[in-house]
Parts: structure tokens; sequence; C-alpha cells
């Protein structure tokens, strides 16, 4: 067996361990526990798994324990954490941000307090200007999270890039050190980057952008990329012209509105990528209704303009001409409807038109796109009819009521 065998299992191995760590400090002497985990840190050094198997004790367990096998567990706990500031933000960001809790707290269901979510993210994030001081610190962070399986390390990168002297030197540092390696690049330390450089100066945050467009080791995230900063108008022509020439897909678009990354903008602002996006059949149509969903998800009032787009998009011959739907799209169609018929926006003239579209996919040749749509199609269906029959019956009842106006006056 090869020592790149061996090494990977080991690490699997350890990644066993240490996801069981909190449960063995339940099931087996303290002692026994430390014994095992010392043992493979000397091999080891830092052993991020179990760190927070024994922070998940701590803050879980703790209080069931005896208090003196609970100070042993603490004082272990400073044992095992790394001193040095790189180590320690990759502790931290690791794992996601609610995985790991301040060690002397204690969770409590009845104490809405002790659920700090936060903790780990604003410990990386402090330790930010410590590095961002020290250039060799800042080499070590590019070299161990640019293309690291980190879950949190957004809002650390983001502050990192705050805090540097020249952010878009330090993006390209970070993208020159993941060029040449076959890992991934971490999306979200690249996207933080972006937004931090973004957060000071906005031009500086395009030539991250542009930088990452051009780098074939980023370029298959340009939207996440792009989103990363405050959008602005020429950001979305920058997509827009990623859509025409083919180096993205439609459905990739629908992420720029997730976090509310459009909000900012106003629906003329937004139209001409919503256009784009209905020029490149199924994909784009439901992309545009993804993200006109999440441009009006807190409440935002229907603009004329962007109910023209959505009945034009309902309506499209092409809609259902995608079979690989996602399960949104039926939750889509629903609340766009909803919304449609709440403002007043369906007549008759486009209800026969919306639910002739809808019956579309009872056809043969259609056969998957029924049974992903079977509910939500009906769904529609019956709400739209109800909605003209309560229509119709108003109607009726304005016009059985006498004219108050024209009785003739005794």
């Amino acid at each position: 067996m090869d020592g790149g065998h061996r090494f990977n299992f080991a690490a699997r191995a350890r990644g066993l361990l240490g996801s069981n760590i909190r449960g063995l400090l339940n099931a087996v002497p303290f002692d026994d526990v430390k014994g095992m985990i010392e043992r493979i840190v000397a091999h080891a050094s830092i052993w991020l798994e179990a760190i927070q198997g024994v922070n998940s004790w701590l803050y879980f367990d703790r209080r069931r324990a005896q208090k003196a096998i609970a100070d042993k567990v603490r004082a272990f706990f400073d044992e095992l954490m790394p001193t040095h500031p790189v180590e320690l933000v990759v502790l931290y960001t690791h794992g996601w941000r609610t995985d790991f809790h301040n060690p002397d707290v204690d969770y409590d269901a009845d104490n809405r307090a002790s659920n700090d979510h936060e903790y780990a993210i604003r410990e990386a994030c402090a330790l930010a200007k410590t590095i961002a001081r020290d250039a060799s610190m800042v080499d070590s962070a590019l070299n161990r999270l640019s293309t690291s399986d980190a879950h949190a390390v957004f809002p650390f990168a983001r502050r990192l890039a705050e805090l540097a002297n020249h952010p878009v030197a330090l993006f390209a540092k970070a993208l020159q050190i993941a060029e040449t390696r076959n890992e991934p690049a971490n999306r979200q330390f690249f996207g933080g980057l972006i937004a931090g450089t973004d957060q000071r100066d906005p031009p500086k945050a395009r030539d991250c952008v542009r930088a990452a467009l051009q780098s074939p080791t980023l370029n298959n995230d340009a939207i996440s990329m792009i989103g990363s900063g405050k959008l602005q108008p020429d950001d979305l022509g920058v997509v827009i012209s990623l859509l025409q020439s083919g180096d993205v897909e439609p459905s990739h678009c629908a992420t720029l509105s997730y976090g509310r990354g459009l909000d900012r903008l106003s629906p003329e602002q937004i139209m001409p990528l919503l256009d784009e996006l209905g020029r490149h059949g199924a994909k784009g149509h439901w992309a545009v209704l993804d993200i006109v969903s999440m441009y009006l998800h807190d409440g935002k009032p229907l603009s004329t303009v962007v109910a023209e787009k959505v009945k034009n998009t309902l309506r499209a011959r092409d809609l259902f001409d995608d079979i690989s739907r996602q399960t949104t799209d039926g939750y889509h169609l629903e609340q766009m409807t909803k919304l449609l018929l709440k403002q007043g926006k369906i007549d008759r003239k486009f209800a026969t038109a919306l639910v002739k579209q809808l019956l579309s996919i009872c056809r043969l040749r259609k056969t998957e796109m029924f049974y992903a749509f079977d509910e939500p199609v009906r769904s529609v269906i019956t709400l739209v009819l109800a909605s003209l029959e309560s229509r119709l019956i108003a109607a009726k009842e304005h016009v059985a009521q006498p004219d108050q106006d024209k009785t003739p006056k005794r």
C-alpha cells in the first residue's frame, strides 16, 4: 500500500472517530477518550473534528455531567485549541456557522440567548484584523482557505478584504493559488473577498469580478462572483452578455436574486435581464419566475412592467418544453398566479390563455412534465376558475340591483 492510500485511510479514520467524540465522552471514561485523542494529535497535530466534538459536548452535555468531569473536559478543550490566528480561523470556518459554540455557554432550550449561532463567525472576523496586519499570515490564510472545504468562510473573507491594504492584489494572489491546485476553489471565500472589496470600493470589486471571469478556475462560478457585491445595473449587463455568449446557463442567473440581491434595483433596471432570459427557452422562463418570486418576496408592490413580464412568461409557448424541472417551479407557478389574482391582473382573456397553456401538460409527449406539474397546475386552474366565477356572480348581482338613481319620484 503506498503512502497516499495510507494517508487517505488515516484521514478517513480520523474523520470517523472525530465525528463520534461527543458520544464517546458520554459513554467512555474521560481519561480513555483523552488518551486516544492525544495519541492521534501527536501524529496529526491539530485535529479539527476532535475539537468540534469536545466543543459540542461542552455545549450540549456539560450540564448533565459531574462538575469534576466537566472541568476536565473544559481544560482539555483549551489544550486542543490552536494558538496561531490562521489555524483558529480554519477551525472557526470549517463547519457551518451553527456548529461551533462558545465553550463557556451551555445549551438551554428555554433561553434563546444560549443559541448564539454567530459565535464562530465573530471569532473568525475578529482575527481578520490581526491577520491583515501581517503579510506572512495573509499568505498563510490564502493558502489554507482558497481551495478549502470551509463552509462558513464568507464573513471572514469579506472582513479580510475590508481590512487589506490592496484588496484587488489580495484577490489576485488568492486566485493565483487556486489556479495551481487540483482542488476546486472555495466559492464562499472568493465571494467574500469580492463582497469586502465592494464594501470599500465598488469599482475595485468589479476588477475582481473581471479577474474571476477570465480565470478557468472561477469562470464557471461567474454568477455567484458577480452577485457577491452590491449589484449595479452594469453588472446585469455583464450577466446578459454571458447569457448571449452561452458562458452561463439561464438557471444560474436566478441566484442573483437570492439573499435579496436584486432588492436595490428598480423593476426597470432588472427588466433587460428578464427580457434576455425570455429569449432562452423554457429554462429562461422558469428563471424569470424564480427571480420575480424572490424579488417580490418581502411584499414589494407588483409594478405594471413586472406584471406584464410574468403574464408573458406564463403563456410562453415553450414554457413546458424542458422536462428536467425543479420541484420549486410548481411553487413559483402557484405563487405568481396568486399574486396576479390578488393584484387584479388576470382578466378573462388572459385566464383563457393560461388555462389552455396549463392543460398542455396533458399531451402524451409531456408525460414527465405532467407528473412534475399535475398538482400545481390543478391548484392554479382551480384558483383562476374560482376567481372568474366570483367575478361573474358579482357582476350578475350588480345588474340585478335596482338603480336607485332612476327610481321615479312621487
